[in-house]
């Protein structure tokens, strides 16, 4: 990255990489932001010279003032913020604020889709300037410091509004319970074809009605891919299933003999309505590949993911496909506390970062296996008259 300048109120910062030259500095201004959790003068070292990072110094008059390192995860699509630091003189100045814009475009540039970081939870001043560039809090560490203070983890995908700007509209709907996330996937995938589906609750808890397992791991039941590729056909789709292993698909999670009996004998039910319904089942994996073919001839998309890769919580979770790339696959996750669906909904929520939500390719398939089974299943939905070959 060559050397930027930012114009901040009354003073003009300058921007550059880090060098084997600026060990010392780097290790002068560090003594003098923190007094716990150091950067050594080795660890600079280090830093400066490995590949996997990214090191910007910021200077008034070729003195540096502050820095941002972010560590880049091999192998993920996350970045993370390491440390950042300003000396007190120049806060509130918005160099920080330009600092971080820069290592987000840096991130970017490695293809990296979100960003994330700690913070003490003593430093308002820096959570207030995470929580104004879009951070969002998702974790607590209780003693996370040397000095046994508590550190917040927050996250930005900082490749979305980027990507949401370049990519097609694709309909979003937030599902309006805990247990639809199928239908909302459906609808969305529906509206994609035709916009005079209507995104509404009625819709969503109809497209539940006719395509749930009854009993699901707990609560109440999801919903089978037969069964939304069924809802789908009843609203006059063309609907194909992939599914990796034969049914019936959710039975390992549920205890109860009278639960596995009833799931059964719904899943046995599926298959003879699906078959009625001419819907197209594959019983073999997927790949990218047949992913990307559908969205190139126009169809809609959807998979089943572990929710446990998102938010450590073990459950089948249903999301619409909006696009693919060499690097990510992009998703609209319909998964918000249903608490606020309505308002979400309604606009009167920001739902950016449920949309175009980028996961890498090298992580897509990790990410698409439920259970000890290791299912993968997903759902082709073309308008009726397109062919399903």
């Amino acid at each position: 990255m060559s050397s930027n300048r930012v114009g901040v109120t009354r003073i003009e910062a300058a921007f550059r990489q880090a060098t084997m030259a600026d060990v010392n500095a780097l290790t002068e201004l560090e003594n003098t932001c923190f007094q716990t959790d150091r950067l050594s003068r080795r660890q600079f070292k280090y830093w400066i010279k490995a590949q996997n990072k990214v090191l910007l110094l910021a200077t008034i008059n070729d003195t540096i003032v502050g820095y941002g390192l972010v560590i880049l995860r091999k192998g993920t699509s996350l970045a993370r913020l390491y440390s950042l630091a300003l000396l007190s003189a120049h806060r509130g100045k918005g160099i920080a604020g330009a600092l971080m814009r820069l290592l987000e475009e840096a991130c970017i540039e490695h293809k990296r889709a979100y960003l994330r970081l700690e913070v003490s939870e003593k430093n308002a001043a820096a959570i207030s300037l995470y929580e104004s560039m879009d951070y969002k809090k998702f974790g607590y560490y209780p003693h996370y410091y040397e000095d046994d203070s508590n550190a917040v983890r927050m996250q930005k995908p900082i490749m979305q509004g980027q990507q949401s700007a370049r990519l097609a509209a694709y309909p979003y709907y937030a599902q309006s319970t805990e247990f639809t996330c199928g239908p909302a996937s459906l609808l969305m995938a529906m509206a994609k074809l035709d916009n005079n589906i209507a995104l509404a609750q009625n819709a969503e808890l109809d497209i539940w009605r006719t395509a749930t397992t009854i009993f699901m791991t707990s609560g109440h039941g999801g919903c089978h891919p037969l069964g939304l590729a069924i809802a789908g056909v009843n609203n006059g789709f063309s609907s194909e299933v992939f599914i990796n292993q034969e049914v019936p698909l959710f039975l390992a999670g549920v205890r109860q003999a009278h639960k596995k009996d009833v799931i059964a004998q719904v899943e046995h039910d599926f298959v003879e309505k699906a078959q009625r319904a001419g819907v197209k089942v594959n019983y073999t994996d997927y790949s990218t590949n047949d992913i990307a073919d559908a969205l190139n001839t126009g169809a809609s998309v959807m998979c089943l993911l572990s929710s446990y890769q998102f938010d450590g919580f073990k459950g089948p979770h249903w999301v619409a496909v909006t696009h693919i790339d060499e690097d990510f696959m992009y998703i609209h996750d319909p998964d918000f506390d249903f608490k606020d669906a309505t308002q979400i909904n309604e606009g009167e929520n920001d739902s950016i970062y449920r949309q175009h939500v980028p996961v890498s390719l090298l992580n897509f398939e990790r990410y698409t296996r439920f259970g000890k089974a290791k299912l993968r299943t997903a759902l082709i939905l073309r308008l009726a008259s397109s062919s399903l070959n």
